[in-house]
């Protein structure tokens, strides 16, 4: 007896930083620079789906309620840290496996509140039983896509202070992030 199709992943599970409306504001500049200097074709990412990603829950067929309640749960924990700042004064492509190269935008030790941070949340989902994929934390705010790989170099800064954070649900193919939950910090 064959066991029944999997069905396709529809929904796209993370939690994420935003960029407040100046930071937003320095980010258009900088993608379009970039993107003008390297002779790009990539379309810059609209920015109501700009963010940076903190922990990556995986792809489902529709939103598991029983995770969605422990993702909720997870959230209320590190809710009440220290708001921190980030600091993004690099670009450059990231190597994705795929024709489609992301050029983000990068930062150096100005980041370690933002890593600390992450992997505090990473352990908080893992006491609520929250298996989440195994892979380096590199933050990074994803600018466009590209068949051309960028070096890494210097731009102006992007910066802002990081005052909460929330769960996103991004409908796969579709161009779509909701906010399932928000929490503040500080």
């Amino acid at each position: 007896m064959s066991e029944p199709p999997v069905p396709a992943a529809t929904d796209r599970l993370f939690f994420a930083l935003r960029p407040d409306a100046n930071a937003s504001s320095h980010v258009t500049p900088v993608a379009h620079a970039l993107r003008t200097a390297h002779r790009l074709r990539g379309a810059v990412v609209p920015a109501a789906r700009w963010h940076v990603t903190l922990c990556f829950v995986g792809d489902f067929a529709g939103v598991p309620p029983d995770l969605l309640a422990a993702l909720q749960a997870a959230g209320t924990a590190p809710a009440g840290e220290p708001a921190f700042d980030v600091v993004f004064d690099q670009a450059g492509s990231f190597e994705s496996g795929s024709p489609r190269r992301p050029l983000v935008l990068r930062g150096g030790d100005a980041l370690a509140d933002l890593v600390g941070f992450q992997s505090r949340l990473v352990g908080v989902l893992g006491a609520h039983g929250v298996a989440l994929p195994t892979r380096p934390y590199v933050p990074h705010l994803t600018l466009l896509y590209d068949r051309v790989a960028v070096p890494l170099q210097p731009v102006a800064p992007v910066a802002w202070r990081a005052d909460g954070f929330e769960l996103v649900r991004s409908r796969i193919g579709r161009g779509r992030h909701d906010v399932l939950a928000r929490w503040p910090l500080g």
